[in-house]
């Protein structure tokens, strides 16, 4: 499946009543990732940014996730700790498969968030809407 240039997305998702921040990178190579996460309109703290560039194991996976171009959409979900994540789709196109990959990618953040870090696993009400609230929001920044 051929796609048309790819769309590069970036920005922070807050988690409505959870205190969340949930960086959203689609369509970025490593080094674009780096160059938008020290563009100053962010304000990350150089201590954040240098976290992420020596963390070699996410460096290699976001390699090899930004680097598949077989029409599949490999997602990347990785926990930073205090509440920030960092969602990586190496591309943007306006299908199923993508939006598949993005509600799979919430549930993995919305998981952690919500039954690793706050021990609310048994809130079944409360981790259905907080996936839909970040889905709703994100949908609507892409496709803004």
């Amino acid at each position: 499946m051929k796609h048309k240039k790819n769309k590069k997305i970036f920005f922070t998702q807050n988690g409505g009543t959870f205190p969340l921040d949930l960086i959203v990178v689609i369509g970025y190579s490593w080094d674009e990732f780096i160059a938008e996460l020290k563009n100053k309109k962010h304000d990350f703290k150089k201590s954040f940014i240098k976290d992420i560039e020596e963390d070699t194991k996410f460096k290699d996976l976001f390699k090899t996730q930004s680097g598949d171009d077989t029409g599949d959409f490999p997602g990347l979900l990785h926990s930073l700790g205090n509440g920030i994540q960092l969602l990586v789709i190496p591309r943007y196109a306006d299908d199923w498969k993508f939006w598949e990959t993005l509600m799979h990618e919430l549930f993995h953040s919305v998981h952690y968030e919500m039954v690793n870090r706050r021990c609310m696993g048994s809130e079944s009400e409360a981790l259905a809407y907080q996936h839909g609230y970040l889905f709703r929001s994100i949908r609507k920044k892409i496709q803004a």
